[in-house]
């Protein structure tokens, strides 16, 4: 039997309350100052439901059976729903969404939790999200739609985005940072998530804030070596909150930021990055 518990349940008013992006604003404003990051919410915090995957007893591979009841079309019928989730180890590891007389199949490598989300209440859906947790701590969400019809993918989108509960999305960003980076953001349009990638180049060469203490893999260099390859095997620095950074170079891989070539408040120049997973 399923585990559930209720996170918070918003109603249309609060979630229409809160801040939206204007996407051709963000794709055209210099300095992003018309962005807060603060005003977008993780999937948690906007979530109307979540279900916590519970092993089936006796199978020795990990899956997962859910059976519940939601109106994901808001048709203001009950739809009934009955996933197979299943861990990439499994036999026939391909995992079974089911609502009503629709399904879909897709292929999971650590799922874990299903979270039941309105990504815009402009429209009449409610949509859910499955996140996974990826080979090795590679963590995404996979975005999914019952039309009434049939089940609709919507997209994956790697990291924790933040969410505004309008069909818009933070899907790449440095929120350890103030005012935080922004590396891509994202919009529900119709059946898609359309991303939007964001000129990074005009947060270079400025001072920024450090919002928390965080520990972080950090290399001394006067002059950043071509190729530069992040290694792990070195202990992690204390970055302190409130110390002052210059960002001088953000290497990317897509929208995902590799590392960061910085000077700290001392002086010390150097390359700071993070544990990305395999």
């Amino acid at each position: 039997m399923s585990k559930i518990k209720f996170i918070i349940i918003f109603l249309a008013i609060g979630l229409c309350s809160c801040a939206t992006i204007n996407i051709d604003k963000i794709e055209t404003d210099e300095n992003m100052s018309n962005i807060d990051i603060e005003l977008f919410m993780n999937i948690d915090k906007l979530a109307i439901d979540f279900i916590e995957l519970e092993e089936i007893e006796g199978d020795e591979l990990k899956s997962y059976s859910i059976k519940e009841n939601y109106d994901f079309d808001c048709d203001g019928k009950k739809d009934l729903v009955n996933f197979l989730i299943k861990f990439r180890g499994s036999r026939l590891n391909k995992s079974v969404l089911q609502i009503n007389d629709s399904f879909i199949e897709y292929e999971f490598h650590n799922p874990y939790e299903i979270y039941v989300i309105d990504l815009d209440t402009k429209d009449k859906f409610v949509e859910f999200t499955i996140h996974d947790d990826g080979p090795s701590g590679d963590s995404s969400f996979t975005f999914f739609r019952y039309t009434g019809k049939k089940i609709l993918l919507l997209g994956q989108v790697t990291g924790y985005p933040k969410l505004d509960g309008n069909g818009h999305m933070i899907t790449s960003s440095a929120n350890f940072v103030s005012p935080a980076i922004i590396f891509e953001i994202a919009e529900v349009t119709g059946s898609n998530i359309i991303y939007t990638v964001i000129d990074h180049t005009k947060y270079l060469n400025k001072e920024y804030k450090v919002c928390y203490d965080f520990n972080a893999y950090f290399k001394e260099y006067d002059t950043i070596p071509k190729n530069f390859m992040p290694a792990y095997d070195i202990e992690e620095t204390l970055i302190a909150k409130d110390s002052i950074i210059k960002i001088k170079h953000i290497e990317l891989e897509g929208s995902v930021p590799c590392w960061y070539e910085v000077e700290l408040d001392d002086g010390i120049n150097g390359i700071l990055y993070f544990w990305l997973g395999d």
